[in-house]
């Protein structure tokens, strides 16, 4: 996540931390992937995620090419 507009990505933390509290929900935040490899780093860390058993994922891609093989 992009730093740039604080003040959106500080209201928006807080309701995901709220929702989550309501609803008795374990929700991990992994922000952006720097660099060339971006899209790979973000496919590994989702495929992790996955393989620990995730429920759901909400993601912005970096590279959908990158993710395809792991979303399917």
């Amino acid at each position: 996540m992009d730093g740039a507009e604080e003040d959106y990505w500080d209201n928006f933390l807080r309701g995901v931390d709220r929702a989550a509290q309501e609803r008795n929900v374990d929700v991990r935040i992994i922000s952006r992937y720097e660099g060339a490899d971006g899209g790979q780093a973000q496919a590994e860390v989702l495929s992790k995620e996955v393989g620990k058993g995730a429920d759901g994922v909400i993601l912005a891609p970096v590279d959908w090419a990158a993710l395809l093989q792991v979303i399917e």
